[in-house]
């Protein structure tokens, strides 16, 4: 089985496509998010991926979060020096992969009302992908009046705030998508929009790793 680290950078596998589906119910902060991932084997034996490492100052730790298909989720912890603990999380897929072969699986996270709703979503990528796409669902009165993609950028503070200083996306509907192909290893990408009436303290959304 893999070990921490591995499972951390997501394990022996390539990413042949990751899908992040944000969902807005009458909110400007996402209720749930829905991935979907599908991976290839590099090396035989490939059995998990890893989907995080965190510490914490003790041993809770909570997330509301299910598998909708394709294995299931298991947290390890550990003890670290300073008294706190290590949750490794990752996806066991039930069955062994040969070097080349492919799995999908798709996770469900329900989300707490942010009271500084998020105005963009971000991610990194540290295993190679092929494609990272981002859809944002918008069902109800809150909607976006434009969207803008951006990427690679070198970090964060590069990230414009206005669809001047990235590239427009249309909404189509109440929905917003983006596709990234071949995204590289270390810049940023992301998407970002703004509310047909600002809110006074709108903030970024999360950065991710996969």
């Amino acid at each position: 089985m893999e070990t921490p680290v591995d499972g951390f950078l997501g394990g022996p596998f390539s990413l042949e496509r990751v899908a992040y589906v944000y969902l807005f119910e009458e909110s400007r902060s996402p209720n749930e998010i829905i991935e979907i991932r599908r991976v290839r084997a590099l090396r035989d034996g490939a059995s998990t991926f890893g989907l995080s490492l965190r510490n914490t100052e003790s041993d809770d730790f909570g997330l509301d979060q299910q598998v909708l298909w394709g294995g299931s989720l298991t947290t390890t912890k550990g003890a670290t020096a300073d008294g706190g603990a290590t949750h490794w999380r990752r996806i066991d897929f039930g069955r062994t992969l040969r070097a080349g072969q492919s799995h999908e699986f798709a996770l469900r996270t329900w989300i707490e009302v942010d009271p500084e709703p998020q105005t963009e979503v971000c991610f990194g990528v540290t295993v190679p992908a092929r494609e990272v796409s981002i859809h944002l669902g918008f069902h109800g009165s809150p909607q976006p009046s434009e969207a803008w993609r951006y990427g690679p950028l070198p970090d964060e503070s590069a990230i414009p705030k206005t669809p001047s200083g990235g590239r427009r996306v249309k909404i189509i509907g109440n929905s917003v998508s983006a596709t990234f192909r071949n995204p590289v290893s270390g810049p940023i990408y992301g998407l970002a929009w703004r509310w047909t009436r600002q809110p006074a303290n709108g903030s970024r959304g999360p950065q991710r790793r996969l």
